[in-house]
């Protein structure tokens, strides 16, 4: 509901950090059961991983990739297809944050852009269970404690590494493990509470106020994640630790068949929904989704979920489909070598432009011919926004500030300047208005970007402030329209 744009979820995504949470509290869980039982079998458990993630993540890939070779033009099909291949590797946190510049495409045209979660956690499991082995053979009666340490370093560097590179900090794995690390420690060491005790009950409720307080007062403004994901995670270890004793509201309200059964098709639900939001976006005429359109994305995502759960998910969980072992993986193998295969194919020759007419080729070449940046841009003092365009030789004296028309704009401002032997200071970021007093957000996949905007037009508003000589004038383009209406836009 979050990426539908419902105004009031302003912090949803922080779903995704109570989601490791749980995770890292369930894996650990059973590793543990395993390894001071009968003896960790990495076979078996990749196999569960394979049965739990694959079926249904393969099936969402074949919507959209068949979805994105009718909608997307070469450029955007050729990073689609990129992004496809990183998926099925589980390493598209890696390339998203490789993309996550300025001038990359908005998040809203990367179906695949939610997958950076899926990959974080198998990236985490990769290594976790020979690293929980080796710390229960030689740490086991210390083993809480040197989790612990392990969990308090990855957060000290989320913590650091957000202010330096959010975007580090919010796709990958040594700044997120710490929230996986989190439901790890519950895991190995569990609150026993007294028989009857309320204090259970209460400590979920404060729980699941922590994760609402999150969802309704974070926003992309809010520098995510670092500390600001303490309080949702907490949240979610508090749920947990309260263990699964009965009785009480709380209890009555998670165990209750309708959150039971969200519980159930969470996974199809988080691999369906961006798609068909994505996809939605590209088909209407602005690029937004209206309130029907939102409703009917919410609805087909839990159709395509319930849909994908019982079809998918249950035959390969309960073994209907591929019982054995070896056969599982021979068949992920192949599938994932189809998916590499067309990811790449579909890179090498630039999005496949024979999918298109000759009259929808024209349009999508006319609409794909314009230089996000100059093609001289001087880094400008230590600013993270502001370079140099026109005269090499000249003192700024004009701001160039906008967004993604700016950047349509820039080559022409930059001749015009170099000729008149004049200078200025240009920034131009997609999706950013060129404002004082407003904040970019679009309840995005990404709010680091949205953060970033708003970050760029304070950094102006200080160079501003400073009276910079020479500087007498500021071009301003953007997107008006679209601001005028609102979008984009939270006061």
């Amino acid at each position: 509901m979050y990426h539908a744009g419902l105004p009031l979820l302003t912090g949803g995504y922080v779903g995704v950090d109570v989601f490791f949470v749980i995770s890292g509290y369930l894996i650990t869980s059973i590793l543990l059961r395993e390894i001071r039982g009968e003896g960790l079998s990495l076979v078996s458990f990749y196999d569960r991983r394979i049965r739990r993630l694959l079926p249904a993540l393969f099936a969402v890939l074949v919507f959209t990739t068949a979805v994105a070779a009718m909608l997307l033009p070469p450029i955007p099909f050729r990073d689609y297809a990129q992004s496809l291949a990183a998926t099925t590797v589980f390493g598209s946190n890696v390339l998203f944050f490789l993309e996550s510049g300025y001038f990359d495409a908005a998040a809203e045209t990367k179906p695949l852009l939610h997958t950076w979660s899926l990959a974080v956690e198998e990236q985490f499991y990769l290594v976790y269970p020979l690293l929980l082995a080796a710390l229960v053979r030689w740490f086991n009666g210390r083993l809480f404690a040197v989790l612990a340490t392990l969990v308090v370093l990855s957060f000290v560097a989320s913590v650091v590494v957000v202010r330096v590179d959010q975007a580090a900090a919010f796709y990958l794995i040594p700044f997120r493990a710490w929230e996986l690390g989190l439901g790890a420690l519950l895991a190995v060491a569990p609150i026993a509470w007294r028989a009857g005790s309320p204090l259970p009950d209460l400590v979920r409720w404060g729980g699941v106020a922590m994760i609402l307080v999150s969802v309704f007062s974070y926003s992309s403004a809010t520098l995510f994640p670092g500390e600001a994901a303490l309080l949702p995670c907490l949240g979610a270890a508090m749920v947990i630790g309260a263990g699964p004793s009965r009785g009480g509201s709380a209890f009555a309200l998670l165990a209750s068949r309708p959150m039971v059964f969200i519980g159930k098709i969470s996974y199809s639900l988080y691999l369906w929904h961006w798609p068909i939001i994505v996809f939605l976006k590209l088909s209407s005429a602005d690029g937004e989704l209206s309130p029907t359109t939102a409703a009917f994305a919410i609805a087909a995502s839990f159709a395509a979920a319930v849909l994908s759960w019982r079809y998918v998910e249950g035959p390969f969980r309960t073994r209907r489909v591929l019982p054995r072992t070896r056969p599982l993986f021979a068949a992920t193998a192949a599938a994932s070598a189809v998916w590499i295969g067309l990811g790449a194919a579909g890179h090498v020759l630039d999005g496949v432009p024979q999918r298109l007419s000759p009259a929808a080729l024209s349009f999508a070449g006319a609409a794909e011919d314009f230089n996000p940046r100059p093609p001289t841009c001087k880094p400008w003092r230590d600013s993270e926004f502001f370079c140099v365009i026109g005269d090499p030789e000249a003192e700024p004296s004009f701001v160039f500030w906008g967004d993604s028309h700016a950047g349509i704009l820039s080559n022409g401002v930059y001749a015009a300047a170099r000729r008149h032997g004049r200078a200025g200071l240009y920034s131009g970021v997609g999706g950013c208005p060129p404002l004082f007093g407003v904040v970019k957000d679009e309840s995005s996949a990404d709010a680091f970007t949205d953060a970033a905007c708003t970050r760029r037009n304070a950094e102006l508003a200080r160079i501003l402030a400073d009276r910079p000589a020479g500087i007498d004038t500021i071009i301003l383009a953007s997107r008006w329209s679209y601001y005028a209406e609102g979008g984009g836009l939270g006061v």
